[in-house]
């Protein structure tokens, strides 16, 4: 009795384990998609969306040229063209929703010192760019690090200058923010510490449209992928704590407030691997709004005897207002999905749409990770979720593509809510893998099409 009994318990975990959730369904509100552009290489990509000139741009300089793409509204169409005069080892920091303004960012660390390049300009679809203020700043590693021991420098001892790690920030009239994230090191005899710092995270600002630029410190932390943010009566500067696997934030109120001391958003974090985006932030009036790849369900033990822990990463929504006392309760979007990356968010008034690439399982081994999971590279779909409220309630997920019975990747999607259509861009193609030597494997990948597909926000 108690044999049978266990059995019919096993059973039943099992299928709870495996077959409790249900994929979600096909969307087919969505046009039919159009290859838009290429990346770089596979999934790799300097392909951006922006908000801009209180219409839509989209940039990429993946072909080597800097080329532009206009929403025209009126024939509802993308309009791209070649802009000359892009500033070569430059990266398109953001633009400026309400006006044609558009900031680009340089850096170079070498063994002591920081070289800061910030180019802020206007575009026009007619005639290119026009730069009014480009500015240097240079830091000695003493200027970052407060309390620099003997042993501590900003670099290391590499021949060509690094770039650091720079977030994107925002344009609010004259106002811009850049947020960075310094790393020094430690030296231990022979060995370099990274861990043990020096660490410098905060924001280069001007607030005269890059004629003059200041700097400003907000924490000491071993972080990464900056990124700051301002609802209408404060500023948000986030980052991801790789080593206690923490999303943390620090506010400050207004432009004459100090920086509070950081504090965490989410402490499931997914801070590992290649994926590019982890994290996502959008702010509208009072509202802050984030969304974050999170792996607290990611211990789940499976029938592997090789690869026993099972990936489980899920998208998690959380808000703040700026009369609340704390954050909102966490929120998993993308339930009946076992794997999902990259987010993307966009938000028009009390409407919020945010999409991702992802997977509802995957079989117990995989040619693409060391780990025998699914990863990023791995056949995905396309999914999204809405809000009308405000991110008070959301709709189950929805898939937009149909690629993982072909063995197809989709991934680093795109999103901007515009006039309540959305518009979606993704990059899609399929993943050879090259033979070096038997056991030895590489990805051998050119670019891969980037597409668009748009529709109406869901009623």
């Amino acid at each position: 009795m108690n044999i049978k009994r266990c059995l019919i318990f096993g059973f039943v975990a099992v299928f709870m384990f495996f077959g409790c959730s249900k994929a979600p369904p096909a969307d087919s509100g969505w046009s039919s998609p159009n290859s838009f552009s290429q990346s770089a290489s596979a999934l790799v990509s300097f392909f951006s969306l922006y908000k801009w000139d209180n219409g839509l741009i989209a940039q990429n300089k993946d072909g080597g040229t800097f080329k532009c793409y206009f929403f025209d509204e009126r024939q509802n169409t993308w309009k791209g063209q070649d802009v000359a005069g892009f500033p070569l080892g430059y990266t398109v920091n953001m633009t400026d929703p309400a006006g044609k303004g558009m900031v680009f960012v340089s850096g170079a660390v070498s063994e002591k010192s920081l070289e800061m390049r910030f180019i802020y300009g206007t575009l026009n679809p007619q005639f290119g760019l026009n730069f009014s203020n480009q500015r240097k700043l240079i830091f000695d590693q003493t200027q970052l690090f407060q309390n620099l021991r003997a042993n501590q420098r900003l670099g290391d001892d590499r021949s060509k200058p690094y770039f650091p790690d720079i977030g994107r920030g925002f344009i609010d009239s004259q106002n811009i923010y850049v947020p960075y994230c310094f790393h020094g090191e430690t030296i231990s005899g022979n060995t370099i510490v990274t861990r043990e710092g020096p660490f410098d995270n905060g924001v280069f600002f001007s607030l005269d449209s890059g004629a003059t630029w200041q700097r400003e410190h907000v924490a000491d932390l071993f972080a990464f992928n900056p990124a700051v943010a301002k609802t209408e009566k404060f500023y948000y500067y986030l980052a991801a704590r790789e080593d206690a696997y923490e999303l943390s934030y620090a506010r400050r109120q207004g432009e004459a407030g100090s920086w509070e001391s950081p504090q965490m958003l989410a402490k499931t974090l997914v801070t590992s691997g290649i994926i590019p985006n982890k994290y996502v932030v959008v702010t509208e009036n009072d509202v802050i709004h984030v969304c974050w790849l999170d792996q607290r369900h990611e211990t789940r033990r499976r029938f592997n005897l090789m690869y026993p822990l099972r990936g489980n990463y899920e998208i998690v929504y959380s808000q703040r207002h700026d009369s609340d006392v704390g954050w909102s309760k966490d929120v998993i979007l993308s339930e009946g999905l076992q794997y999902a990356y990259s987010p993307a968010m966009s938000i028009e008034g009390q409407k919020i749409v945010v999409t991702w690439a992802g997977a509802p399982k995957a079989e117990s081994g995989d040619a693409h990770s060391e780990f025998g999971d699914h990863i990023e590279f791995d056949p995905n779909d396309i999914y999204y979720v809405t809000s009308k409220d405000g991110g008070k309630t959301w709709t189950k997920p929805l898939r937009v593509t149909d690629n993982i019975k072909a063995g197809v990747t989709a991934g680093s999607p795109q999103v901007a809510l515009h006039n309540g259509i959305i518009h979606l861009f993704y990059i899609q193609g399929e993943v050879h893998l090259k033979e070096l030597s038997p056991g030895l494997t590489k990805l051998n990948q050119g670019p891969w099409p980037i597409y668009y597909k748009q529709r109406p926000f869901p009623d």
